[in-house]
Formats: C-alpha cells, sequence, structure tokens
C-alpha cells in the first residue's frame, strides 16, 4: 500500500454490464490491491434495472435505474439519448453529494453533461479523473465550437487517461496540446492474476466444439463494423477446426450464416454468449487463433487496440487482424500473428490469411508465447494510483 491518505473515490460508467466489463474489474483490482476499498461504481447498463454487487477482484458497484428507460440497443434515438443523459447526471449529482468523494472519475465522453457541472461549479472540491475509453466522437467531428467545449472541459480535469499513445496523438490533433497536458496513458492490458474459471459444462453442450483439438476464437463480434459474416464464415471455409464466439454477435450475420450453412453452423460453431475474463482466460487456453476485425473509416476504429488482443496474445494465441494502426502495430511489433491488406472487408483476405498463418503457425505460436508476458495491466497500474492519490 502507498504511504498517503486514501481518498474516497468514486466512479461514473455506462456499461455493457458491471459483470462483464474488464476495464472496470481491472481498475477496481487495483483500488483493492492499493487499500481503495471504499472506492465505489455507479453504473448504468443496457438491462436498466437497480442492483448492486462487487466486481470480480474487489471492489462494490451500483446499478442505478433510469425512469422510463429503454433495454434496446442501438438507444432508441438521440432525443432519448439526450433524456438518458440528463438523468444521468441529475442522479451523479445527487450521490455525489451525498457520499462526499475526494476523487471522481468519469468514463466515456458520454459523461460530458457532469464532467461541464463538475468543472464549472464544483472544481475545487474534487480531484476529477476523465477515462476516456473511446475517442469522444460527436466532438471532433462536428465543428469548432463542440471542439472548443471539450478542451475546455479536459484542460480543467486533474488527469486525462487515453487508452493508447495514438488516441491520445489524435485527442491533442484534435483538441490541442493544452488538453492533454495532465494525461497518461493506461492501455487495456489484461490482469495476469485474473485467475482461472473453467467453462467446460457450457462447452459440452457442443461435443465437437470440445475436443481435444483447438479452436478458431472470435469474441464481441456485435456489429457489422467488426466483420462477424466474413470472421465465421472464412473459418469454416478455410479450416476443419471448430469455432468459439463469446460476447454478442450481429443478428443479420448470424441469420446469413445459418441461410448459408445450415447444421454445419450448429454443428461446427458454438454461440457462448458474454463471459467473464477468467473464462475468457480459459478459452483462450485452448485457441488456435483469434481474429479481430474492425471497420477503418472511423478513428475510434482505427487506433482500437482492443482488450481481446491483449488478452489473446497474452494467453501466446496467434492472431489474425486487419490493417488498423491499433491492431498491426502491436502485431507488427511482436511477430505474433497475420496482418490483412485491408481491415477485413474482404473475405478472400480473411481465407488467405489463414492458409498463411497455417504455414507458419510454429512461427506465430512461438512468438505469441514469447510476448505473453510483455502486456499486464501490473506493470501500468502504477499510472492509475499515482493519479488517484495525487491529493
Amino acid at each position: 500500500m502507498l504511504n498517503k491518505s486514501i481518498p474516497k473515490v468514486i466512479l461514473f460508467h455506462r456499461t455493457i454490464a458491471p459483470e462483464y466489463d474488464d476495464r472496470l474489474n481491472k481498475i477496481f483490482a487495483t483500488f483493492d490491491k492499493f487499500g481503495i476499498s471504499s472506492a465505489h461504481a455507479y453504473l448504468w447498463d443496457r438491462t436498466n434495472t437497480s442492483r448492486s454487487g462487487r466486481f470480480s477482484h474487489g471492489g462494490f458497484w451500483t446499478l442505478l435505474k433510469i425512469p422510463f428507460g429503454s433495454k434496446a440497443i442501438p438507444r432508441p434515438g438521440a432525443i432519448y439519448t439526450a433524456y438518458e443523459i440528463f438523468v444521468e447526471t441529475f442522479q451523479s449529482i445527487r450521490i455525489i453529494r451525498r457520499n462526499r468523494p475526494n476523487v471522481i472519475i468519469l468514463q466515456n465522453h458520454r459523461m460530458f453533461l457532469l464532467a461541464f457541472f463538475l468543472v464549472a461549479f464544483n472544481k475545487s472540491r474534487y480531484r476529477l479523473i476523465w477515462d476516456l475509453r473511446e475517442l469522444p466522437k460527436g466532438f471532433y467531428n462536428n465543428g469548432i465550437l463542440p471542439r472548443i467545449f471539450f478542451a475546455y472541459l479536459m484542460e480543467n480535469f486533474d488527469v486525462v487517461i487515453a487508452t493508447n499513445e495514438a488516441r491520445k496523438k489524435f485527442l491533442e490533433d484534435f483538441f490541442g496540446s493544452r488538453s492533454l497536458l495532465n494525461s497518461i496513458v493506461l492501455p487495456n492490458y489484461p490482469l495476469l492474476d485474473a485467475g482461472f474459471s473453467s467453462v467446460e459444462s457450457i462447452l459440452l453442450k457442443n461435443s465437437e466444439i470440445y475436443s481435444n483439438q483447438p479452436f478458431i476464437y472470435i469474441q464481441s463480434a456485435n456489429a457489422p463494423s467488426r466483420y462477424p459474416y466474413n470472421s465465421v464464415k472464412a473459418a469454416l471455409l478455410a479450416t476443419n477446426s471448430s469455432v468459439v464466439v463469446t460476447g454478442d454477435f450481429d443478428q443479420k450475420a448470424l441469420n446469413d450464416l445459418k441461410v448459408e450453412f445450415g447444421d454445419v453452423l450448429e454443428q461446427r460453431v458454438s454461440f457462448l454468449g458474454y463471459v467473464s475474463s477468467m473464462q475468457i482466460k480459459f478459452l483462450l487456453s485452448k485457441s488456435l487463433v483469434s481474429l479481430i476485425f474492425y471497420e477503418s473509416t472511423e478513428p475510434n476504429n482505427e487506433f482500437c487496440e482492443p482488450n481481446r488482443l491483449y488478452q489473446a496474445i497474452s494467453n501466446g494465441v496467434p492472431v489474425i487482424v486487419g490493417i488498423n494502426q491499433g491492431l498491426s502495430r502491436l502485431v507488427t511489433q511482436l511477430k505474433c500473428g497475420v496482418i490483412l491488406p485491408d481491415d477485413g472487408s474482404s473475405l478472400s483476405s480473411v481465407i488467405n490469411a489463414f492458409s498463411v498463418l497455417i504455414k507458419d503457425y510454429d512461427k506465430y505460436k512461438s512468438n505469441a508465447d514469447a510476448a505473453k508476458n510483455k502486456l499486464s495491466w501490473e506493470d501500468v497500474e502504477y499510472r492509475l494510483i499515482e493519479s488517484v492519490l495525487t491529493l
């Protein structure tokens, strides 16, 4: 534990679900490790329910319900999103006044209205930290006034967190270097001591999936921009391996695959839905390769270095990725996978990548194994603790 007074920390975020939000679980594991046991996350998620619990490695969370809230994904439209943001801000202000924290952490640019309230009326009372998990779309691409407003908010936060150097550089280019004077980079590296949780009971529902043969792993292919159709189809056409998919999967892609492959899809592909980070570690231990694609036309995707990339490499699993800067930079550096000539939009490119991978699989596997301990949350978590404890 650091030899400093322990602050009272609260965090606000709209999440997929507290049980499956890997970044939140890592942050609160770090708080627990360094004795910040009073830290609490106040969250909203797609279920729009009120409940509370503990993160897998320590720390508490509370889900807040929005009156007349929707459970639809995507959200029902701009007007409804604006309503949600106003309600979230009002609920947050009540929580802040009731709990009187020393440190407030916001995640995602969606919390901009709360950020404005804190900067304009309460800045001297709290240490303010903004973890920008995504680039603030809507502020960098809608003219000069939104840019000025968002730059003003960032300049007045005590710490702004970017998830990688490329995104930090993008923020500097669009909002000015002054807005990033007090900033750190906190990558989504995996928690290496996260433990290991078996999902054999899930896999056994399809005996063809749970075998001694490694399978192809696809995670969070929940939108067309992640090329779910190309990922599964290429795996089925280019290999004889089974395929395991976790997280949400794009419904249109699933319907198209069912029409095209029929019973073969049922026999060779297992859709497991959301699983924990510990269960992902189990799945990766049995994986041949992980496929990771993002449509590169949008900066958030172009510069993204997602959890699933780090998780695969840190578990010694080779990857097939698109040419996007965020994906290709690390794979080029570590030589642990195949980089497409495009972002995954070409089915033939993905199929060809399997041929390249299989031809030199031992080399890619060896390089991935050598990189296992190079991407550790434990190596960067001290940046977060220093940011929180600098009171």
